[in-house]
């Protein structure tokens, strides 16, 4: 896998991966806020791995889902380099679905698919939202 990754101005990079997708990066400071910042970044790709993840689990299970979303909170370190010391990574879930269907894809991710999460050093905490209540294992 490759990434090329251009100056644009001030802060502001964009970066362009083998797939042939840009995606814009930029700081939060110093009025250069025109992009999510590297570390917003991290947190959406961990998100959009596990997502991709569990739904395609799910849909092998022919379940309706009415509705999938994943909140992710990352708490960071005070001294630099800031990296994140836990994360907290909530799928909000509404459907027609066994809360165990849904708890072995997001094990399956987390334990099997996601080299995002695998990649990261912080803890994650996985919660599960299904239709309006907490589910746990």
């Amino acid at each position: 896998m490759n990434v090329t990754t251009d100056w644009v101005d001030g802060h502001a990079f964009v970066s362009k991966g083998d797939s042939n997708f840009e995606i814009t990066l930029s700081s939060n400071g110093d009025g250069y806020a025109i992009a999510p910042t590297p570390a917003e970044a991290i947190l959406s790709a961990l998100a959009s791995c596990t997502a991709i993840d569990m739904i395609v689990i799910l849909k092998n299970y022919s379940d309706k889902i009415t509705r999938f979303s994943i909140q992710t909170e990352g708490t960071r370190f005070d001294a630099p380099p800031k990296g994140f010391e836990k994360i907290t990574l909530t799928c909000h879930i509404d459907g027609d679905i066994a809360a165990q269907k849904v708890l072995f894809a997001l094990k399956s991710s987390r334990e099997k698919y996601c080299m995002v999460a695998d990649s990261l050093k912080a803890a994650i905490d996985y919660r599960v939202i299904l239709n309006g209540e907490s589910v746990t294992a």
